[in-house]
């Protein structure tokens, strides 16, 4: 894992929560490749979730990206995680594709693409 997080296409964000001794509030990890990049994970912590942290994580990594020329950031979530889903498509992400099947659980995944230089 640090081998790949090291590596010069990886973006990686550390969202802290609280001005003293702030604590971990989340994280993102995306690579890019070429003028394209995707979102491999993001997460929250459970007692932070709903203030705001996910949207600026990927609000973040969306300014960074733009800022190295990336054109387009694409993810996959599961068709069931309907506050991820809120969320991607109130920054404007659009459903591409469908992934049947693409969890361990059987679950499917939703592939939506954020484009970036709009």
């Amino acid at each position: 894992m640090a081998q790949f997080i090291a590596g010069p296409s990886t973006l990686c964000l550390l969202a802290t929560f609280g001005a003293e001794d702030a604590q971990p509030a989340g994280f993102l990890i995306a690579r890019a490749a070429g003028d394209e990049a995707e979102l491999l994970t993001i997460g929250v912590v459970a007692d932070l979730r709903k203030r705001g942290v996910g949207r600026a994580l990927l609000r973040h990594a969306v300014e960074a990206l733009k800022a190295s020329g990336i054109q387009a950031l694409f993810l996959e979530v599961d068709e069931t995680n309907a506050p991820a889903l809120t969320l991607y498509r109130q920054l404007g992400a659009e459903a591409v594709g469908r992934r049947p099947g693409y969890y361990e659980n059987g679950g499917d995944a939703a592939v939506l693409r954020l484009d970036l230089q709009s």
